[in-house]
């Protein structure tokens, strides 16, 4: 399917770490096959996104920015791979899509044009607002990965009726393990315990004054803290498409018909406002950085009409 497209458009890039974003004008990449062409409307920003501003985390600037994104097709490629879902190869110009992406710059959503595999696609709910759906991918993806890969636990999809979970009855604790109540959580972790840390961790906070200082090894989290058997496990969301069943289905068909059926829902949202592109990303970097989110994400406008 093709559209008359600008050859280039608008870009947030991170030049370097915990220097001021710039906009680039980058190339617009027309999909191949088993593609789509995305025009980016909203973004939800990350913690990522400070942990690469302002510490240049996994990193080579110029960098354009990942995370979750929601806006319209514009064109797609042939969608003929027998390995897509019924979903992704239904997948028409106009319709409102969901999703994270983040492999290679045509794909990051902080600019207005986006070159995604097709599987990374969700359409969104009719009942759900853009806004509303932008909040979801990160979290689901970070959470159905965790759960599955890091936990070793179940989650079939379709839910066969009447199945019940063989670890039903074992406690999961979640916690944030540099927190106050998180640093008496880890002590009841005894030999067998399987522990998912998110990475990376923090030693120390962005600020407008301090670098932050990550650590990616998570043998030495606390090491004082674990009993000897403890398993501690990194969790790295961006290695879901490892799992194939996940690559092709978690965001085209699990997401957004759990999302349609209430069985997840979107997150409490703040708008961040500004007057152009770049002063949005930064308003809502400013707000990551001096730690004026809780329990929200920061929901802002990429697309300017």
């Amino acid at each position: 399917m093709a559209a008359s497209m600008s050859p280039k458009h608008p870009a947030v890039t991170i030049v370097a770490p915990r220097a001021p974003l710039e906009i680039s004008e980058v190339d617009t990449i027309p999909p191949s096959a088993n593609e789509v062409l995305v025009h980016v409307k909203w973004i939800a920003s990350t913690p990522l996104n400070l942990h690469q501003a302002d510490g240049g985390l996994l990193i080579s600037p110029p960098h354009i920015m990942s995370g979750c994104f929601a806006g319209t097709v514009v064109q797609s490629g042939s969608l003929e791979n027998p390995a897509l879902s019924k979903s992704s190869r239904n997948l028409q110009v106009g319709d409102r899509v969901f999703g994270f992406a983040w492999q290679e710059q045509q794909q990051r959503p902080m600019q207005t044009y986006i070159t995604v595999p097709a599987y990374f696609l969700g359409k969104i709910p009719a009942d759900v607002s853009i806004q509303e759906a932008v909040t979801v991918p990160t979290n689901f993806c970070t959470a159905m990965h965790t759960i599955t890969k890091d936990l070793d636990l179940q989650l079939p999809w379709p839910l066969p009726e009447g199945w019940t979970p063989p670890e039903a009855d074992k406690p999961i604790l979640i916690w944030g393990a540099t927190s106050s109540v998180g640093q008496y959580a880890v002590s009841p972790a005894e030999k067998g315990t399987k522990v998912a840390v998110m990475l990376p961790v923090i030693k120390s906070h962005a600020s407008s004054t301090e670098t932050p200082v990550y650590e990616m090894d998570i043998g030495k989290v606390l090491m004082e803290q674990w009993q000897k058997g403890v398993e501690l496990r990194g969790v790295r969301t961006h290695f879901y498409p490892d799992n194939e069943f996940f690559k092709y289905h978690l965001q085209s068909d699990i997401m957004p018909a759990m999302l349609e059926k209430g069985l997840i829902r979107p997150s409490k949202r703040r708008i961040v406002e500004g007057e152009t592109l770049l002063d949005r990303a930064e308003s809502a970097l400013s707000l990551l950085r001096d730690k004026s989110v809780s329990g929200e994400k920061l929901v802002w406008r990429v697309a300017e009409e």
